[in-house]
């Protein structure tokens, strides 16, 4: 009901409201796979969320996100043994 998605199986979108994406087309990176490294980008002032897929900028995600409430980073993993490092986080001035 909430959030904004980057669902690596297929390279779509999905979010809750105000967008109600389901599989929405993102970026021709496919399939994800072992070793892949995702970035992701959140602009408070501009209010977008972009995502980079090994280093390869796949555009503005989602423009316009309500930034009234906290957000916060999840990652989901959907087969046992999988892992995810987070590696840095910056913030943007």
């Amino acid at each position: 009901q909430c959030g904004w998605y980057f669902y690596c199986g297929n390279s779509t979108l999905y979010s809750g409201p105000p967008f109600n994406y389901s599989a929405k087309p993102y970026s021709n990176t496919g399939k994800l796979k072992s070793g892949d490294i995702v970035d992701v980008e959140l602009n408070i002032p501009n209010k977008t969320i972009k995502f980079y897929v090994n280093g390869q900028d796949c555009g503005i995600a989602y423009n316009g996100i309500p930034i009234d409430q906290p957000l916060r980073l999840a990652i989901l993993t959907f087969q046992s043994g999988l892992s995810v490092e987070l590696l840095s986080a910056t913030q943007l001035e």
